[in-house]
This record gives C-alpha cells, structure tokens and sequence, in this order.
C-alpha cells in the first residue's frame, strides 16, 4: 500500500478507534439551580429540531418528584398567624416571547405581596410557562425568565426571597390546548403554587 492511501485511512482507523459521536444528545432530567432556586420541571424530551415528536402529558400531576421543590424540604418558619383560606391566586400573563409584566399583572402582583408579607409562614412556587411556539430549550428558558421576573418584582414590593421559589414548565404544561392565539394567550403565563 503506498503513503497516500494510509494516508487517507488513517482518518477513518481514528474514527474507529475513539468511535463516533452521537449525533443527538441525550435528554436532559430536570435540573436543580440553587443560586435563584429555579427548577426546570418535567422530564425534557429531545429538540424537535432532531425530528423526534414531543410527547406531553396531557394530565397535569402536581406531585412533586425529588428534584422539585417539596414543602417538606422549605424552611417554614413557625408562626402563628392564619394562613389566608384562599390560595388559589390567578396567573399572571405576558405578551408573546416576553418576560415583561404588563401593567395589569403588576397590580394583581401588588395585592399577593400583600398576602405574603402579612404571612411569613406562607411559600409560593412561581411557575413559569410558555405556549407551544418555539423549541422546548427555547420555552423552559422563557419559563424561567418569566418566573425570574415575577420574583424579581414581588422582591421589590418587599416580599422575602425565602418565601418565593420559581419553577419553568415551558410549554410542557398548557393550561388551554389549541394552536390558536386564545389558547396561546392563555399558556403565557406565571402560575402560583402553595
């Protein structure tokens, strides 16, 4: 055999050797941020962008697995003011592809900080969420952002940072099915759980 063709081989035998990266990345479990307490929630199926279909579930399952945030694991405080019978606080909406508070979420967001300043005791999961447009990377993303930026406000309203943790569902939970703007409308959105 002459030096050219060894030559030409010897890519191939290195290719053989250290064998060939796999061209799809594996799904990624959900993952844990302490710095700002963000939990990417659901199990990630791969980018569609490899041609694989995505798969959600259609029935919502609140319970919490160990790499969420448990109210077993919070630091409640002891006190013993009531907490408020009602906690089933309406979402707060964005634009499309923003992370910005409308003027209306920031005035329903006035009145929860209320609630939670005047229950120290009282933990809130901010839960980020997006419609369907967009990657599943790109929408857990904008999940966070959106959760990040609610928590940034209720901050500055004077709300603990320890009564707050954020989640991003991205587009995994919808709250309303269709591709549509009114279904879509309806998924860009902070939920609130206690």
């Amino acid at each position: 055999m002459n030096a050219f063709a060894r030559l030409c081989l010897l890519p191939a035998a290195l290719l053989l050797l250290t064998g060939c990266p796999d061209p799809k990345p594996p799904a990624q479990s959900p993952t844990v941020v302490t710095g700002d307490d963000t939990v990417y929630g659901e199990n990630r199926s791969s980018d569609s962008a490899f041609g694989d279909e995505e798969v959600i579930d259609e029935t919502p399952n609140y319970n919490y697995t160990e790499d969420s945030v448990e109210s077993s694991n919070l630091d409640i405080p002891d006190d013993d003011r009531a907490i408020p019978a009602n906690l089933d606080w309406e979402p707060v909406y964005f634009e499309f592809d923003q992370s910005r508070l409308t003027a209306g979420a920031k005035d329903v967001l006035r009145g929860y900080a209320e609630i939670l300043k005047n229950n120290a005791n009282l933990i809130v999961l901010l839960e980020g969420h997006c419609d369907s447009r967009g990657t599943e990377d790109y929408n857990l993303a904008l999940g966070e952002r959106r959760a990040q930026t609610v928590k940034r406000y209720l901050l500055e309203l004077g709300v603990p940072a320890s009564q707050m943790r954020t989640i991003s569902y991205g587009e995994l939970r919808p709250s309303a099915t269709g591709e549509n703007e009114e279904a879509w409308a309806k998924n860009r959105r902070v939920a609130f759980r206690f």
